[in-house]
């Protein structure tokens, strides 16, 4: 068994680093077409949790909340999970039963991550699915995740089809007892009895981050146009560390031409045998000052294809890109098995090192040399070393 100090240590890991539920906005003739949203680094309520409780239940309990709010869970799957956080409270004192009831409440009524449909131009915001059984506890009566209210109130995202479905077409495309869905808070039937914790605000506009604008790619769907993005990001920040090298300004190659062109500080090209379907630059950069950030991350080198935010563990983003070989870029078993041997490559390299992007690019044909920067954290110190996808 895990020890609670353990648990509690991978959950920081994992979840301490900036907060960002959405890429920032992007706009054209100065009105935003559509955010993007991706894993978060930062739930609150998973480490609210994980230390609400003594023993190893509630670590356990708090590790399982990013995963009830990934688009491909489960359309029941944060109602059961705040269903089995109110079972373990009822074993608690009642301080401590109340607390964990409470976030109980908070996760099932977070809003949910959504892929836009990019089968449309502009891409569609859609809306999660309705869980359509009943919560075995009452305290979790009537209520529903959140709704991003920017999202087509008709189309929502079925996470067993991976397809978009019109309201109406299927019955839990409305709340269970025919509840109106909510926006920002507690959706459809009874109100909670406490207000839910308002999901992750959404990432600044464009027009007021003109320096940080990014092109929305996610799951179903291709690639959207080149023509309509452009990506950029900003190399004004600075590591608090003396002498630590700074991360190269964002480039991204042109779609289709397989080679990084030495963008990055990444040289090569595509191995010849690999075939990333629509999809045509895989690698990733690390370094300090990406998108504002004091501590080292990485982020992925060609944001038009493969559009995530900066993280500073690398699992985050070489799983991002794994999934999206699948999901967007339609890439074939081969490369499907190529990424998932560069992900375990990084892991063992040092999930917070540059190690890991060179051992995932070089997985892939490409050579850089991310190893010479000194990995630190947010106060400017050093990072240790260690072998891991998140910690």
């Amino acid at each position: 068994m895990f020890s609670k100090s353990l648990v509690s240590f991978v959950l920081l890991a994992i979840l301490s680093s900036g907060a960002q539920a959405r890429i920032r906005i992007v706009e054209r003739d100065g009105r935003a077409l559509y955010g993007r949203r991706f894993g978060q680094e930062s739930i609150p309520e998973a480490g609210q949790l994980g230390s609400a409780c003594q023993g190893d239940v509630c670590g356990i309990l708090g590790g399982r909340v990013p995963g009830v709010l990934l688009a491909g869970a489960g359309e029941c799957a944060q109602q059961d999970l705040a269903d089995d956080i109110i079972d373990a409270a009822r074993k608690q004192d009642a301080a401590t039963a109340t607390k964990m009831i409470d976030l109980a409440k908070k996760i099932r009524t977070a809003e949910k991550n959504t892929p836009p449909d990019f089968s449309t131009n502009p891409p569609s915001l859609r809306n999660s699915v309705f869980c359509q059984k009943q919560p075995r506890n009452s305290e979790l009566a009537g209520l529903n995740q959140a709704q991003d209210p920017a999202n087509d109130p008709n189309l929502f995202f079925d996470p067993v089809t991976k397809k978009t479905v019109q309201k109406g077409s299927q019955a839990n495309t409305s709340p269970l007892g025919g509840g109106a869905a909510g926006s920002g808070g507690a959706a459809g039937g009874a109100a909670p009895a406490d207000p839910a914790t308002p999901p992750p605000p959404a990432a600044t506009d464009a027009a007021t981050n003109p320096d940080n604008t990014a092109t929305p790619t996610d799951v179903p769907g291709t690639c959207p146009p080149v023509a309509t993005v452009t990506v950029t990001v900003d190399p004004a920040a600075t590591a608090t560390a003396t002498g630590v090298p700074q991360a190269p300004d964002a480039s991204t190659p042109a779609a289709g031409s397989g080679s990084n062109g030495g963008a990055a500080g990444i040289s090569g090209s595509l191995s010849a045998n690999i075939n990333l379907g629509s999809c045509t630059d895989p690698t990733i950069r690390f370094g300090a000052g990406i998108e504002g950030r004091k501590e080292t991350s990485f982020i992925p080198n060609n944001l038009k294809e493969f559009n995530h935010g900066s993280a500073q563990a690398s699992g985050i983003i070489t799983k991002f890109i794994c999934d999206t070989f699948v999901n967007s870029c339609k890439a074939d078993a081969a490369a499907q098995q190529v990424c998932q041997q560069a992900l375990q490559a990084a892991a063992a390299a040092g999930a917070k090192q540059g190690a890991a992007a060179d051992a995932f690019n070089a997985a892939f044909g490409f050579k850089s040399n991310f190893a010479s920067i000194q990995a630190i954290d947010s106060q400017g110190k050093p990072v240790a070393r260690r072998r891991g996808l998140f910690f």
